[in-house]
């Protein structure tokens, strides 16, 4: 009986190890993939953040010349007008 379970489990386990060394090196080659794509998604949103705060400083500073022209264009027509 001994002999009959060994060799049915030399039979079956290599069968079985093949498996689950393919299954293994999938699994890690996705993780390896998803830990890329997530330092990508870091880098990205790194980007949008960046872009987004220069996108408002120079509305501010867009803001500050527009004021600086009406005030300058308002001086010049009290002055031309006086």
């Amino acid at each position: 009986m001994y002999l009959t379970l060994f060799s049915f489990a030399d039979c079956i386990f290599p069968r079985y190890s093949r498996s689950y060394d393919a299954l293994s090196a999938r699994v890690d080659a996705k993780k390896e993939e998803f830990t890329q794509f997530e330092q990508e998604d870091v880098r990205i949103r790194e980007e949008l953040k960046h872009a987004k705060a220069k996108a408002k400083k120079l509305e501010k500073s867009i803001e500050a010349e527009k004021k600086k022209v009406n005030v300058s264009t308002f001086f010049f027509q009290t002055k031309l007008f006086s």
